[in-house]
């Protein structure tokens, strides 16, 4: 997305959480570090901030709502599901039968199965629902990982907006003229 666009995105931002002061420099370094969002994914995000979001959101909550969208992960209910059906249809005699990773609708949901022993381990645990509950959580935790590297990792790993940086050191000096 274009600076332009980005600013607008913090704009509507604004508009929509009024008791919120926007400085220069505020809206300098959200656009910024928005810049390299996707514009229909960040817009998505910005619009759904706005309709769920008391307040303004951190620069933070924008990306990993972007991120959201474009990592495309299942829930934990709907990853759980998929794992679910392949316990189900397991025989360990029956190779057609066995589930691999590419056969997950991700590779999030791939770790977590393998996490907790893989389909087959999990197909000779006692209660199902004791299995369910550690799914979740493995699953989760994996989730939550995989979207925070598209939150945080793109900035931190180089992609980092070339002009973030001179405007950082803007407002760097300017906290510390204070």
């Amino acid at each position: 997305m274009t600076t332009k666009e980005a600013r607008g995105l913090i704009a509507q931002l604004s508009a929509a959480f009024p008791r919120q002061t926007i400085t220069s420099e505020t809206l300098a370094i959200y656009a910024a570090m928005i810049v390299d969002l996707d514009a229909d994914v960040a817009q998505a995000a910005v619009l759904e901030l706005i309709a769920g979001s008391r307040f303004f959101p951190a620069i933070a909550e924008i990306r990993a709502t972007a991120a959201e969208r474009t990592t495309n992960l299942p829930s934990a209910n709907e990853a759980w599901l998929e794992v679910e059906a392949a316990i189900r249809r397991f025989n360990g005699h029956d190779s057609q039968t066995w589930t691999y990773d590419d056969d997950y609708s991700s590779s999030v949901v791939a770790n977590a199965a393998r996490s907790l022993g893989g389909v087959s381990v999990m197909h000779e645990a006692p209660q199902l629902g004791l299995v369910r509950r550690d799914f979740v959580l493995a699953y989760s935790d994996f989730r939550k990982e995989a979207i925070r590297k598209e939150t945080i990792d793109t900035v931190i790993g180089g992609a980092c907006p070339p002009q973030l940086l001179p405007k950082m050191q803007t407002v760097q000096g300017a906290i510390e003229g204070h």
